[in-house]
């Protein structure tokens, strides 16, 4: 869902894992997730997914509508995974934005053109 929401073309398995302590096991954090966000498209371009949410492959196209089948289809809650997507979008822009100042420039200006494409980009799947 995190992948879908931010247009992360690169999902795969072998991208999450488990952190495991004694009987405990909780989600490691992600990592190898990269947006397709910071990067422009021709205007009717698609933001390809690796994975389809009820068919759609574009994530520009996955609504709310999506997730409630998806969540029907695969035997979840759809309100949930809605509420997820809205919550992944939200953090997003901030989340972001902290990671981008934790980052050296070098001086090439890499960052901040990063930051002038993504943070926009990111401020739009959470209405702002």
């Amino acid at each position: 869902m995190v992948n879908t929401t931010l247009a992360a073309p690169d999902a795969h398995a072998r991208n999450y894992a488990v952190l495991l302590h004694g009987d405990s096991v909780r989600l490691a954090p992600l990592y190898d997730l990269a947006t397709s966000l910071a990067y422009s498209r021709a205007p009717r371009s698609a933001r390809a997914l690796s994975m389809s949410v009820s068919g759609t492959f574009d994530a520009r196209e996955v609504t709310a509508d999506h997730w409630l089948r998806f969540g029907s289809e695969h035997d979840l809650d759809g309100q949930s995974l809605v509420d997820f997507s809205r919550l992944v979008a939200q953090v997003a822009p901030e989340a972001a934005g902290r990671a981008l100042d934790e980052l050296d420039d070098d001086g090439d200006g890499q960052v901040d053109a990063v930051r002038t494409h993504l943070l926009p980009a990111l401020d739009r799947l959470s209405g702002a």
